[in-house]
């Protein structure tokens, strides 16, 4: 859902891009580089990263608008926390848009829509779960990896429907009754392939992600 440099006027760009430096230079100060310094952390976070750029490859156009693919963010929230989620993405952003040779004028705003806020609401879902619901496994398959994906797919489609609207690129009839419509079919492939492969992940390799804890989930308090 990758925005293009002839969609926007080049103020929204400029601004969404210092936007993005700036929200990007308080990740990186957060970024807890020690932990990709453990021994098989680094090829794993590489892994999970060329696996997304390459569900960012299988797109379906829809006349003038961008392009709809799964984000994948909710997946690299749980598996690594909101900060290597939003270093990985990014990377997956400038890979996507290096392909697809659209321009990188839009990128600061792309990394906003697609990056950025996906994973904050992402992380914030699973964070509200933890607190208001029962500590089980089923609560954490099922609401914050499946219902969490469906709910931050569905706020970045909403964010670059609105973005469209108000630039005025293409028309609000067409995003109405076209792409919105469409774009939320692709709510249930994100939140399906999210919530398998955690529930895979818990089952065979839960050290695989950082937002799941024995203790929390599986054993008796």
């Amino acid at each position: 859902m990758e925005l293009s440099d002839a969609l926007l006027p080049a103020s929204w760009r400029v601004a969404g891009g210092l936007l993005y430096a700036a929200l990007a230079l308080v990740v990186l100060r957060r970024m807890p580089w020690y932990w990709l310094g453990r021994r098989d952390v680094p090829a794993r976070f590489a892994a999970f990263t060329v696996a997304v750029l390459a569900l960012w490859q299988l797109r379906a156009a829809l006349g003038d608008a961008p392009a709809m693919h799964l984000l994948g963010a909710t997946l690299l929230t749980l598996a690594f926390g909101p900060a290597l989620a939003t270093f990985a993405l990014s990377l997956v952003l400038a890979g996507a848009t290096y392909k697809a040779a659209q321009g990188w004028g839009c990128f600061g705003l792309n990394g906003l829509l697609l990056v950025m806020l996906p994973v904050g609401v992402s992380y914030a879902w699973a964070r509200v779960t933890e607190r208001l619901l029962p500590r089980h496994v089923f609560v954490y398959f099922f609401v914050a990896a499946f219902f969490g994906a469906a709910v931050s797919a569905a706020v970045s489609a909403l964010a670059v429907c609105a973005m469209l609207a108000l630039g005025g690129a293409v028309s609000r009839v067409a995003l109405v009754g076209n792409y919105l419509p469409t774009s939320l079919l692709m709510l249930f492939p994100e939140a399906f392939l999210t919530g398998g492969f955690v529930t895979l992940a818990v089952a065979y390799k839960p050290h695989w992600l950082v937002s799941f804890r024995d203790r929390d989930y599986l054993e008796e308090h």
